[in-house]
């Protein structure tokens, strides 16, 4: 009967450590999955930044482009308008000039 019972404790103790490496086992396994998960989140994480600011880059690359044409228009609107300005005055001036010439050494 007591080698009965010891022989029960033992199987009860066999079991006992089979069941503790089992769970260790199983810690490990989920320990594991939740590292690849973390790893799997954070390149997600990477990427999208990433792709973000490459998003705003391309963005700003934009609008510089944009404000660079409006402002080259608008050089190209004052040239014009300096041009026609001078165009349309040259006359004037060339003959006050000459009258102011004139008038300051006389005519010869």
């Amino acid at each position: 009967m007591a080698l009965e019972a010891m022989k029960r404790v033992k199987e009860a103790e066999d079991a006992a450590l089979l069941h503790e490496e089992t769970v260790k086992q199983e810690l490990r396994d989920y320990e594991e999955l939740l590292g690849k998960k973390l790893a799997a989140l954070e390149e997600k994480s990477r990427q999208t930044i990433s792709d973000r600011q490459q998003h705003a880059k391309e963005q700003a690359q934009q609008t510089i482009a944009e404000n660079h044409l409006t402002l080259q228009a608008e050089e190209q609107a004052q040239i014009a308008e300096f041009e026609e300005k001078y165009e349309r005055n040259k006359d004037a001036i060339l003959s006050y000039l000459v009258e102011r010439v004139t008038s300051a050494y006389g005519s010869q």
